[in-house]
């Protein structure tokens, strides 16, 4: 790990970089028997950004185990994307607004 990915972990994680490896910390390391059941899911991913495929195979992953699955990559964007205001953000605020609407949350 890269030393500013591993600064970042460790305080993700509050020093404990052991927790790295829990679904409840990272859910794309879920185990199938997880996957099953929960509630719809809508899942952004950032073409540029190196956790894309990751994200992404979570939702696909998900969706095998019947779970309904809204997924979008923003192709022209970068990691953290929508929090940062950058890039795409306008058109993934609107995805994922309709996305919660369509869920009734």
């Amino acid at each position: 790990m890269e030393r500013r990915g591993a600064a970042f972990s460790m305080l993700y994680c509050d020093g404990d970089l052991g927790l790295l490896g829990s679904p409840y910390v990272s859910p794309a390391l879920a185990s199938e028997r997880m996957l099953t059941g929960p509630a719809p899911m809508c899942i952004v991913s950032a073409g540029l950004c190196p956790f894309r495929d990751i994200d992404e195979g979570y939702g696909l992953r998900a969706a095998a185990q019947g779970v309904e699955v809204t997924l979008r990559r923003f192709v022209d964007s970068r990691h953290s994307f929508t929090v940062r205001m950058l890039d795409e953000w306008r058109q993934s605020q609107e995805f994922i607004t309709k996305a919660i609407k369509r869920a009734s949350i």
